[in-house]
């Protein structure tokens, strides 16, 4: 029986420089903050709230489904198409240092994809 380790690693899954670097939040303390002192923009596929802080502190992100919207699988495919949207944008503008949640409402992961990009696109004015 072979190790998994010796087979090489697939290109698509190794490290490559990306320009936006994303540090999400995880504590639940965070994720309360900033739903009471952050800004909420609510559109038809997600909801976007936003801590805008002074500085170079950077940019730090949230996602979060919650069970009214499906199944495990249901959820899970939401967070990665919120994550995938969260990297593009940022990719072609620049967020606003902070602290940003994204939560995935009911059609978050049926939506096509440009939707979901423009009305996050749209969040982010109603939020900054």
């Amino acid at each position: 029986m072979m190790d998994r380790c010796q087979f090489p690693m697939p290109t698509i899954l190794q490290g490559s420089p990306k320009a936006f670097s994303r540090h999400t939040l995880k504590k639940r303390f965070d994720f309360l903050n900033v739903a009471k002192e952050g800004r909420k923009a609510v559109m038809p596929s997600l909801i976007v709230q936003a801590i805008l802080k002074k500085g170079d502190e950077g940019v730090r992100v949230g996602f979060t489904a919650t069970r009214k919207i499906g199944s495990a699988v249901v959820r899970n495919r939401a967070r990665r198409r919120l994550r995938s949207t969260v990297d593009l944008v940022a990719k072609e503008r620049t967020l606003n240092a902070g602290d940003y949640v994204l939560i995935a409402r009911q059609t978050t992961a049926t939506v096509p994809f440009e939707v979901l990009m423009k009305d996050f696109r749209k969040a982010l004015t109603y939020v900054s």
